[in-house]
């Protein structure tokens, strides 16, 4: 996962028509672009040694889920751009709880045009954007929205 700050406002208003003219891109204070790393097990030796290295993980056991992680990634590039979309969208959520705590508020965009971004900012081919997400203090109240109850949307046991 890799993030790219975006808080420069001629870069906003170049990424506005890349988001679909969605203003809060040129309103907020930056935008981060949450990218999905296709080729994350390069870093997991790199991680992993940090831990080995503090004390918190053996060699053996850094050993074992490295070569895991470099097995399941080499069942294909499916399972990298699989791996990289989770991660990256369990790191955009948590970018967002964080801001929220350090009282921002925030505004996941999954609407904008991937490869225009990707060229236009010079994103390496390792990285996939996943979302872009805004972040500020709201001039206004969001709108507001609904979703289904989770009575609604769990099955317990199986379908």
């Amino acid at each position: 996962m890799e993030i790219l700050v975006i808080e420069d406002p001629q870069k906003k208003e170049e990424l506005l028509p890349i988001a679909y003219g969605q203003k809060q891109i040129v309103e907020a204070s930056a935008v981060i672009a949450v990218l999905g790393d296709l080729e994350a097990n390069k870093e997991a030796d790199g991680i992993y040694q940090e831990a080995v290295d503090s004390g918190f993980m053996s060699e053996e056991v850094k050993e074992t889920l490295v070569n895991q992680i470099n097995g399941a990634y080499a069942r294909g590039k499916e399972f990298g751009r699989d791996a990289a979309f989770l991660n990256a969208s369990l790191a955009g959520m948590q970018l967002m709880l964080a801001a929220k705590v350090m009282g921002y508020d925030t505004c996941p965009i999954g609407g904008f045009n991937q490869e225009v971004f990707i060229k236009h900012f010079k994103v390496p081919e390792r990285f996939a954007p996943i979302m872009l997400v805004t972040v500020g203090k709201a001039a206004k109240d969001a709108y507001p929205s609904s979703r289904k109850p989770v009575e609604q949307r769990a099955t317990y046991n199986s379908f």
